[in-house]
């Protein structure tokens, strides 16, 4: 077997485990994280969630090698307050997308569907809104069968739907590094306890 071949092999099975722990923190992140932005489409939603996908392996893979090269007692401090520092910007970011989410959707019956500003109306929706000056965001998708760019303008909601989208994928790897970085500095507490009793047990004997 070439050099070549035994290099695409190994990368193989590199990529292979690094998939295996990407799907494992996704199943994490995905039990507390809000789901893909509403109002893309289906495909669009599993577009999103293979990017995110990708984006946590290529994070895992990095962190691995930053876990390689700072893995000793006096790194322990340094790894912790990345997890604190980054899980803040984690939150912040969580909780400015479901910020957002409340003022940019209405609800359509059960379903929430996103809408856009006042001031970026169709001609139609100007004109909806004239006719009903006491109509809210959910009346005027109620009446138009749940279609928003019916009333708003489409660039609007593409625009809100986008923003949403960045934010959901950037809270991604936010919680993925948190996850490694708090997962790297139990590895070498546990380390260097199990060291410690080591010696501890030989100085008895």
């Amino acid at each position: 077997m070439s050099e070549t071949s035994k290099w695409f092999e190994q990368s193989k099975k590199s990529w292979g485990l690094l998939a295996q722990t990407a799907a494992w923190i996704l199943g994490i992140i995905g039990g507390f994280l809000l789901p893909p932005p509403i109002g893309i489409t289906q495909q669009s939603e599993k577009l999103w969630l293979r990017l995110a996908q990708f984006i946590i392996i290529c994070v895992v893979g990095l962190m691995f090698i930053a876990t390689r090269r700072w893995n000793k007692k006096t790194h322990i401090l340094m790894w912790w307050l990345s997890a604190a520092l980054v899980l803040m910007l984690a939150i912040v970011s969580f909780f400015g997308y479901q910020k957002l989410l409340n003022s940019w959707t209405c609800k359509f019956y059960q379903e929430a569907r996103i809408v856009g500003p006042q001031s970026e109306l169709t001609p139609h929706g100007i004109e909806y809104f004239h006719d009903n000056s006491g109509a809210s965001c959910e009346d005027a998708l109620r009446e138009h069968a749940g279609k928003a760019e019916d009333v708003w303008t489409k660039a609007s909601i593409d625009s809100r739907q986008i923003t949403l989208a960045g934010i959901y994928i950037l809270c991604v790897p936010l919680f993925t590094i948190c996850i490694i970085s708090l997962l790297q500095t139990i590895h070498i507490i546990e380390r260097e306890q199990a060291a410690r009793n080591m010696n501890e047990q030989r100085l008895v004997r």
